[in-house]
């Protein structure tokens, strides 16, 4: 009997870790929008470019070849000039627990390994300001310049949650040139943290078109969330919204952005990046005071305000933090910004780099619930039964 009442509560203990533990996988970087460099080689010698570390180009079955026009290589004293603050930084698009990673340092034939990054620190953080590091992870191994290179795993650190991920490189190899570069990096992990709402559409009283290309799509591509760089496609790293203002017409002295959630959701948090452009202060362009409204019916009957609020002026410079606003599991479906002023910026501008809505904690599954209260009973009926066996 007391193998018995064992062997329940190790069942019900195994499939609530069944239940609720999700599994590691490799994490997807996209190669045009996930990752960037302090600087590359695209002139000459086929182009090394930072979308090489994560395209899977030069792998298979998890080794690495040593033909260079696979791997990512910063320009140099010898070509292109010496990158002063060499770095990579990853965006993972969401933010995920990372368990490990796997390098695959720059691997080009012979003594042109030495290329590759010696000293480094790993920093990471939900949003692109970053503030973290991993630490115990100080270098990685040097390649050995030739064909069926498996890299190495990167792992014995305590998990972390982030979206963002630097490398900030301080020395190769040995490399006189001050080359540095890698071939591929790996991410294992999954999803974590506030589930990102998707699919959100945006439209606007204006938006500055043509050959400015500061679009309203833009708010919502969840790229570029803290470019300095106003023009872009939405889905590009670059790319801000901004109204006509009194610049071009028709003017736009009441400027609204309307976004669409595409369902009724329970809105848990906001992030708001302010508009970012670093050329000549005019990052004092991005919103100030403004109001939000919700509604589940477009504004047509259900109006209501969650109040007004401030923005924080963007600095003009890369690592911008957005301003994080708990609404407290809202329900909308529609969201309106009703903007009333700018930090200070010329022409009646108002304009944003990013606007992100995540969905408030999920109240836990009934399954979940059951298996704890399963769970519970077999403990309890456990332990009833040793006390009865001791009388």
């Amino acid at each position: 009997m007391k193998v018995l009442h064992c062997c329940i509560v190790s069942a019900m203990i195994g499939a609530f870790l069944l239940a609720t533990t999700a599994s590691a996988q490799l994490i997807t970087i996209d190669p045009a929008t996930g990752v960037i460099a302090s600087s590359e080689i695209s002139t000459c010698c086929a182009d090394r470019d930072p979308a090489d570390i994560v395209n899977g180009s030069g792998l298979v079955l998890g080794l690495h070849a040593i033909t260079p026009g696979n791997m990512w290589l910063r320009t140099g004293s010898r070509f292109g000039g010496v990158d002063p603050d060499p770095f990579v930084v990853f965006d993972l698009g969401d933010v995920h627990t990372v368990n490990s990673f796997h390098v695959w340092n720059y691997n080009e034939a012979a003594a042109f390994s030495t290329r590759g990054v010696n000293d480094v620190s790993v920093e990471y953080g939900n949003t692109p300001g970053l503030g973290s590091t991993v630490g115990g992870v100080t270098n990685f191994a040097q390649a050995p310049g030739a064909n069926g290179y498996a890299g190495e795993n990167i792992s014995g650190f305590p998990p972390f949650e982030a979206r963002f991920i630097k490398f900030d490189i301080d020395t190769n190899h040995g490399d006189a040139n001050t080359f540095y570069g890698l071939s591929e990096v790996q991410f294992d992990g999954e999803t974590s943290g506030p589930e990102r709402i998707t699919g959100v559409t945006a439209t606007a009283t204006s938006e500055l078109g043509g050959g400015f290309n500061r679009v309203v799509g833009n708010l919502v591509d969840n790229v570029g969330l803290d470019t300095t760089i106003p023009d872009g496609a939405p889905g590009a790293r670059e790319g801000m919204w901004l109204n006509n203002g009194t610049f071009t017409t028709p003017n736009d002295l009441e400027p609204e952005v309307d976004f669409n959630l595409g369902a009724v959701e329970n809105i848990g948090e906001l992030h708001v990046y302010n508009y970012n452009e670093a050329t000549n202060g005019l990052h004092t362009r991005g919103v100030n005071e403004l109001e939000i409204l919700v509604s589940n019916d477009d504004f047509v009957a259900d109006i209501r305000s969650l109040g007004q609020f401030n923005l924080t002026q963007a600095t003009g410079l890369a690592g911008l933090e957005p301003d994080i606003f708990n609404l407290g599991g809202v329900e909308a479906q529609y969201v309106r910004f009703d903007i009333a002023s700018n930090h200070g910026g010329d022409n009646n501008f108002v304009g944003l780099n990013e606007v992100q809505f995540f969905r408030a904690a999920a109240v836990p599954e009934p399954a979940s619930v059951a298996i704890w209260s399963l769970l519970a009973l077999g403990l309890l009926g456990f332990g009833a039964y040793r006390a009865k066996r001791k009388k």
